[in-house]
């Protein structure tokens, strides 16, 4: 793969995950509103909107640090790029099992809702950075 077109899909990566951020943050504190209003009392909900709020900030200021350093790589740099890419994957991964080791003790051991709704908005950041880094990874090894 040349640099240009590497640098077209590391930037189309990196918006993604801008994207994914940003529409984390906007369901959890759209999520927030809606309880607050309706002055419900929901404490898995709670903590799962809260949850995702937290990390759609955490990934939206990631992906803006990345995007504004972004140029073109040269080989080695490419090379260290997957190396990343693929830790990543792995930490996605790790950060999946572990919240849903989280959901079984918050269900089955503790019998808290809060843990439980943080259980389950990790899950699904983990989940869904799995998949955006594995299409990263399939776009850099076929170059497409």
């Amino acid at each position: 793969m040349w640099s240009p077109d590497l640098l077209v899909v590391e930037r189309l990566h990196v918006l993604q995950l801008l994207i994914w951020g940003a529409s984390s943050f906007l369901l959890g504190a759209g999520v927030m509103v809606a309880l607050r209003v309706q002055r419900a009392r929901a404490p898995l909900a709670v903590w799962f909107a809260g949850t995702m709020a937290v990390w759609g900030v955490a990934e939206c200021g990631f992906a803006l640090l990345r995007l504004r350093g972004l140029t073109e790589r040269d080989f080695a740099s490419a090379l260290h790029l997957m190396a990343q890419v693929r830790l990543a994957t792995i930490g996605d991964a790790w950060l999946a099992a572990v919240a849903t080791v989280v959901i079984w003790v918050g269900v089955a051991l503790v019998k808290r809702l809060d843990l439980t709704g943080v259980g389950m908005a990790l899950v699904a950041h983990g989940g869904v950075l799995f998949v955006l880094d594995r299409l990263f990874l399939a776009r850099l090894a076929t170059g497409a």
